[in-house]
């Protein structure tokens, strides 16, 4: 029987998403693609109004695919839960 999450359709077990759920969804981000737009805005975008952004918004939005994707996966403690794919790029930890 093969996994698929209604919320998290990038996640191929249950155990993935459970870690997921566990240790990264919080208010506002109770999905991977909703986290992947919070975290580039926040580290990358318009966080501080007096300060430009570091990425301009067309590459904010690429990020944010790569991250939604799983081609990108920031965070040393979310590789753990993506071993099984072989088609991610890296970790990076911010």
């Amino acid at each position: 029987m093969t996994f698929k999450s209604n919320m998290n359709p990038m996640f191929r077990s249950k155990f993935s998403e459970d870690i997921f759920n566990l240790k990264y969804a919080h208010t506002g981000c109770d999905s991977w693609e909703q986290l992947a737009r919070v975290l580039v805005e926040d580290v990358c975008g318009n966080l501080r109004p007096d300060e430009e952004p570091l990425m301009k918004k067309e590459e904010r939005r690429e990020l944010q695919r790569y991250i939604k994707d799983l081609k990108f996966v920031p965070g040393v403690g979310i590789f753990t839960m993506q071993v099984e794919r072989e088609d991610f790029i890296t970790t990076a930890s911010y």
